[in-house]
């Protein structure tokens, strides 16, 4: 039965190459204008940017973890059919949207007084940077909670594609808005204006699309359901813990780097942390997904199936980590020199140190996904709060010692001490896994392959110096190709056989038609 005349569910398979692309767009768009950006507006004013996004990050918690909870009810009740409740639960989200808003604006206009002093900015650059706030506020929290809520809808409806269409979309436009505003007038503020415009066409459109394309969709505010809001507050409590354990580890860096040292070496952190973030969220991509798999099985008791999928996705993940990173951190220096300039090469180690932090947080991740889907969803938010708070306290106490990259090691402590020693045991344990059977299905054909294909590329590099990125991209190939040989030949053989059957059945496919 298809309820209240919803369309067929669209297949996952096209959901995730539809995100994927999404994803990849996007980052090809920041990594185009990052140092157009730079050039247009100075190494100054970059480092003001990527503070204040850093600042306004926080206010993103007043969402409060609903929006994980608005997909969940919307996405049950478009299972059940039940029309009624889900306009409950929508107009009680879309009041405490509202009200959470106008705290934003109250929270903005309270720092906007002190936001200079606060962070040791030059007098003469405060009115620029107050504007900067107020602007980048208004497109990431006091518009974008409330015209959220229709964003949370599409997905609990299981419109994903339109959803992705529209984000790549947005961010042609703002590439595309950008290159030709800068080129004009090189302004920070202009920078800002351009990227709340970019937000109101996207969030604009989700609340086009939702009363479009959601049967029967009502809102009103002040018919907001308190039992009802509760009812899904409860539910988001945990998820809350999680999103403040992480915009801390992502976003405090910057900060810290603001307070114990200066603007310029914020504009240097922020180049490493944009490199390793996008490689962290291109991997998560994949993370995401295995989240119904995880849950279905668990609920169908089928502890097996759970467990050989933990193992499978762990590695896989891991492998795509390592083959990333390896070329990453072995030609950081001439990455960052010929995307932004030589006089970012300071900020090769910090990237290293990142990379190394996010490549160790990928198996972990998988690791509190698991537990989160299988009834721990608590214990996963402590251990983030927990890491939260080691990732502040390391990098406070490196950062005056070995300056810039020491913050990037307070992340690095935070992932080996908690994610690795902490919350991967107690999954290993919670599926019935020994340390060593780990270690030799997840670890060792990474580790392996990873020498084989570092050996290569170190070989290639002193051989060939690059001279630009996409020499850099064509060094990286052989090893990357070393490393898919030398992985395969580690797996296991059943899985090894069953691998390399479904590759020559797809290549076989198109010949069997012709």
């Amino acid at each position: 039965m298809n309820p209240v005349g919803n369309p067929p569910q669209r297949g996952g398979a096209w959901n995730g190459i539809a995100n994927y692309a999404r994803f990849l767009l996007t980052m090809v768009v920041q990594f185009a204008l990052t140092p157009f950006i730079i050039e247009r507006i100075g190494q100054a004013d970059f480092g003001l940017w990527t503070l204040t996004f850093s600042v306004v990050g926080f206010l993103g918690l007043l969402d409060g973890g609903l929006t994980t909870g608005s997909v969940k009810f919307v996405a049950e009740c478009r299972g059940s059919g039940d029309v009624a409740r889900r306009n409950r639960i929508i107009s009680a989200l879309a009041a405490a949207y509202l009200v959470m808003a106008a705290v934003a604006v109250a929270v903005v206009f309270g720092l906007s007084f002190v936001y200079g002093r606060l962070f040791g900015i030059p007098a003469e650059q405060t009115a620029k940077a107050v504007a900067v706030l107020w602007l980048i506020a208004t497109r990431s929290v006091i518009l974008a909670l409330p015209l959220g809520l229709f964003y949370g809808i599409l997905f609990g409806e299981r419109r994903l594609s339109v959803v992705y269409v529209v984000q790549s979309l947005s961010a042609v436009l703002y590439g595309i808005a950008v290159g030709i505003g800068l080129k004009a007038e090189g302004s920070v503020v202009l920078l800002a204006w351009l990227n709340l415009g970019a937000m109101l066409f996207e969030y604009g459109a989700y609340v086009l699309l939702a009363f479009r394309l959601v049967p029967d969709l009502r809102i009103a505010p002040h018919r907001a359901d308190a039992a009802t809001l509760k009812e899904v507050a409860a539910f988001s409590g945990s998820q809350l813990l999680v999103n403040v354990a992480a915009l801390v580890r992502l976003r405090t860096d910057p900060i810290l780097v603001q307070v114990l040292l200066s603007t310029s070496s914020v504009a240097l952190y922020g180049i490493a942390l944009r490199i390793s973030e996008s490689v962290f969220l291109l991997l998560k991509q994949g993370i995401n997904v295995l989240a119904p798999t995880f849950a279905e099985r668990h609920g169908a008791s089928d502890t097996e199936n759970v467990r050989a999928v933990f193992l499978r996705s762990s590695r896989s993940v891991l492998a795509f980590a390592v083959v990333l990173c390896v070329p990453l951190c072995l030609m950081a220096r001439e990455i960052v020199s010929l995307w932004v300039g030589p006089t970012f090469a300071p900020a090769s180690p910090v990237l290293i140190v990142l990379l190394a932090a996010m490549a160790l947080a990928v198996p972990a991740q998988v690791a509190g996904l698991v537990l989160a889907m299988t009834g721990q969803h608590a214990f996963s938010a402590r251990a983030q709060v927990v890491g939260m708070v080691l990732n502040l306290g390391a990098s406070i106490v490196l950062a005056p010692l070995v300056g810039l990259t020491g913050v990037a090691l307070g992340t690095l402590t935070a992932t080996v001490a908690v994610d690795l020693g902490w919350v991967l045991p107690v999954a290993l344990r919670a599926q019935g896994l020994s340390l060593g059977r780990y270690a030799a299905r997840v670890v060792t054909p990474s580790l392996v392959a990873g020498a084989v294909q570092a050996a290569i590329t170190v070989g290639l590099r002193t051989a060939y110096p690059p001279e630009s990125l996409p020499m850099i991209a064509v060094l990286a190939v052989p090893g990357a190709m070393a490393f898919g040989v030398t992985f395969i030949a580690l797996l296991p053989s059943d899985e090894r056989t069953g691998l390399t059957h479904g590759m020559a059945r797809r290549l076989r496919k198109p010949s069997s038609t012709d």
